[in-house]
């Protein structure tokens, strides 16, 4: 068997061994825990900052395609509060607002 660091390493005594019960309840009780299983889906709702940039809008198209259940409402002149209530109200569980440093 060739020598690698993996099986020349010093077992560390700090080392949490993968089948240890305090990590698999910690792993259990993870409030991301039901995304990682994959039993919930995110619902988010995306919007941006008022008077977006059209470039903007292209990067809104891309994540569109990539990440499932995002549904884009524009800003308007609603506030975050009005949408943050909107989107409680539609069963959103995440919101993304947008902005952009410079045109």
């Amino acid at each position: 068997t060739p020598r690698t660091l993996d099986n020349t390493r010093e077992q560390e005594p700090t080392s949490v061994r993968a089948e240890d019960d305090e990590v698999a309840l910690d792993e259990a009780e993870d409030e991301f825990a039901e995304y990682f299983a994959d039993t919930v889906r995110p619902k988010i709702l995306l919007t941006t900052r008022p008077r977006p940039s059209r470039e903007l809008f292209h990067f809104i198209a891309d994540l569109q395609r990539f990440l499932p259940k995002l549904y884009f409402y524009p800003r308007r002149s609603y506030s975050i509060k009005d949408i943050c209530t909107y989107g409680n109200n539609r069963d959103f569980t995440h919101l993304i607002v947008l902005s952009e440093k410079s045109k």
